[in-house]
């Protein structure tokens, strides 16, 4: 009974797996993804996965979580689950061969992990790809539209940059007054 209700388990959570990793891949925008930088990805995921940091004399732990987080921060979700299948692969045979069964419940609970914290991280306000801000406080013009500069031009000059500040607003330095109105608010997020 435990054997089976294990399966059904293991089932579920490989099904799930592969489910996340379908429907995100059709969302994969093929044209803004760099294929050196890709490759480039996928080969240190696997060799972080294939070389683990050695906690104590039995332990260890591998640092393949920080290239899939840099993966799914700089190309988003689908490329992230990309390279969980090369963490899957490599995981499978190192330090030693494992069953298929382990193999196939890692690959589900890795996909279900890589999905859930890309997700969270764009729910919490982060950028796929992030989005530097310029100096002055605005979107770079390179990564925002003409919509997003349009925006922010209008709100630095309803900020009242530049103006005397009026009676609530004394105390407050220029750049302090300025910095809280100004800057672009885009549907991705840029400010």
């Amino acid at each position: 009974m435990k054997q089976q209700a294990a399966n059904i388990y293991i089932a579920l959570v490989a099904a799930l797996g592969v489910i996340v990793l379908i429907t995100n891949s059709f969302n994969v925008h093929t044209s803004s993804i760099d294929p050196v930088m890709f490759i480039f990805i996928l080969v240190l995921v696997g060799i972080a996965q294939r070389n683990p940091v050695v906690l104590f004399r039995s332990s260890a732990i591998s640092v393949a979580f920080a290239v899939k987080i840099a993966a799914y921060v700089l190309f988003g979700t689908p490329l992230a689950l990309w390279a969980t299948i090369v963490v899957v692969a490599v995981n499978a045979y190192t330090p030693k061969p494992k069953p298929a069964r382990k193999v196939v419940f890692n690959f589900g609970q890795l996909m279900l992990a890589t999905y859930l914290a890309s997700s969270t991280y764009q729910l919490v306000g982060g950028m796929v790809p992030p989005v530097a801000p310029s100096p002055s406080g605005t979107c770079s013009s390179r990564a925002a539209g003409p919509r997003a500069r349009g925006s922010a031009r209008r709100a630095r000059a309803s900020s009242g940059f530049g103006r005397r500040p009026s009676a609530g607003g004394r105390g407050r330095s220029r750049r302090a007054r300025a910095s809280a109105t100004s800057g672009c608010r885009t549907s991705h997020g840029c400010r």
